[in-house]
């Protein structure tokens, strides 16, 4: 299997480039293309990326930051709830996600995580359908593994 990583998608943009006017021709003339803005280039990248990944039958994984809260879903079942911060290109492109979150910092579940040698996360995913149930792992150099229920 081919993976492609896209490390925080909401950071792969050229913010410099959407600063710059446009490139003009030889008398002053504007070469036509209009000047890039983020909006342009999320949109773009969005377009691109599932084309790409079927030409090349990749699996793509792209990482961002959301602020995650508690929450309920549709059904009443318990939901991590993220802030979506993306453009509106982005909404779609991916037919699932892995929620993960962090305890309060200083609280006794996250001592007792690094204590067992990993960052204590609760974790679901959410895909098609009702989401999965919350499940408390840690994430360490093995990966993201399934806390045990004694610590």
């Amino acid at each position: 299997m081919r993976l492609l990583l896209v490390d925080n998608l909401a950071a792969h943009y050229w913010p410099d480039r959407a600063q710059r006017p446009p490139l003009t021709g030889g008398a002053g003339t504007l070469c036509g293309a209009p000047p890039l803005t983020l909006a342009r280039v999320h949109a773009a990248a969005a377009a691109m990326l599932p084309a790409l990944a079927r030409r090349h039958r990749l699996a793509v994984l792209a990482t961002r930051y959301a602020p995650v809260a508690p929450g309920e879903g549709p059904d009443g079942r318990p939901r991590l709830a993220p802030r979506d911060m993306l453009p509106a290109a982005w909404h779609g492109v991916f037919g699932g996600r892995l929620v993960l979150q962090t305890p309060p910092a200083g609280s006794a579940e996250e001592r007792e995580g690094l204590a067992a040698g990993g960052t204590p996360v609760s974790a679901q995913w959410q895909g098609p359908g009702p989401p999965s149930p919350i499940t408390p792992c840690r994430v360490c150099e093995a990966g993201l593994m399934l806390r045990a229920a004694a610590y």
